[in-house]
């Protein structure tokens, strides 16, 4: 406990250098801890599961549906941000994914099997049908429109999808 105070200080310094250089770093819950008690061992997992995140974000391919509404200022994002942390962001208009979605016929092989996977997993009996027929066909459209390797491959998924492959 007598040197709790040079720990402190410590700390205060290194952060302190870190932020001044721009290095991310990341805190404990408790200012200062011992390494061998659960706090520091909580800390640390935490600590783990934030690493796989980002590290399971990197190269992450994202896609965005539509342009944001302009009353929801949360969800703005930097698309420049992402890409220098290696995170793509591919953009789809919101008409683009309707228009190929109203391509798919209800009695499509996919959309019965959509619509099935939806009620395997989700009591839909309050949900009028077209609504249903309507949110399979979505999601349909949405999983063979979403980002895949590369842009080019995006391309090429999109000029097949048109052509309703059954």
């Amino acid at each position: 406990m007598e040197r709790r105070r040079d720990a402190f200080c410590g700390k205060v310094s290194v952060c302190n250098n870190l932020y001044q250089y721009g290095i991310p770093f990341s805190l404990t819950e408790l200012h200062t801890v011992r390494p061998d008690s659960a706090s520091f061992r909580s800390d640390l997992l935490r600590f783990t599961a934030v690493c796989k995140v980002v590290n399971g974000m990197r190269k992450a391919r994202l896609g965005a549906v539509g342009a944001r509404p302009n009353a929801f200022n949360t969800t703005r994002y930097s698309e420049k941000l992402l890409e220098a942390s290696g995170i793509s962001v591919s953009t789809v208009d919101l008409s683009e994914i309707f228009g190929n979605a109203r391509r798919l016929a209800d009695d499509d092989v996919r959309v019965r099997a959509k619509l099935a996977e939806i009620g395997g997993y989700a009591d839909s009996s309050q949900v009028p049908q077209p609504s249903m027929v309507l949110m399979a066909r979505l999601a349909i459209v949405l999983t063979v429109m979403r980002p895949p390797n590369s842009g080019s491959t995006m391309r090429r998924e999109k000029k097949r999808f048109s052509g309703v492959e059954k």
